[in-house]
């Protein structure tokens, strides 16, 4: 049985798409023949919605990236992500977004990595973020055993 939920989630996924692309009627047939992902954002702790969002686009097949906050990121949550990799290996891959998520652009919502910074300061927030993102890989791969 589908729930309420599985439906509400999944017309706004379409809607999503509409908008996009201007094109409606779309179905699970119709989305079956495009490639789609969806990002999720900002993955720092496991809540309702990630593991909603996570587990709806695995019943329906569409692969998920989560852009995880590499200093933020919990154990817990980074745990929890390892699992559902391991139990859907070809549909979740972990990518790093930015470092700190901190704006440093006043009167703009996007200002990590931005002309206010320097270009050394903006490397070394990367290279820091990778850092964190490896021993995350490495947690993870060391947990699908």
């Amino acid at each position: 049985a589908v729930s309420k939920n599985h439906c509400s989630l999944t017309c706004n996924i379409y809607r999503h798409i509409q908008f996009k692309t201007g094109v409606s009627g779309w179905t699970l047939d119709r989305m079956n023949n495009i490639p789609l992902f969806i990002r999720v954002d900002d993955v720092i702790d496991l809540d309702y919605r990630l593991n909603r969002i996570i587990d709806e686009m695995m019943c329906l097949q569409i692969p998920v990236l989560a852009s995880v906050i590499p200093s933020q990121i919990t154990s817990y949550c980074a745990k929890w992500l390892s699992r559902k990799r391991e139990s859907f290996p070809e549909m979740i891959e972990i990518g790093q977004h930015g470092y700190r998520h901190t704006n440093y652009l006043r009167g703009s919502l996007h200002g990590e990595f931005c002309r206010t910074r320097n270009y050394e300061k903006q490397r070394e927030d990367l290279i820091a973020g990778k850092n964190i993102m490896d021993n995350l890989e490495k947690f993870c791969n060391k947990h699908q055993s």
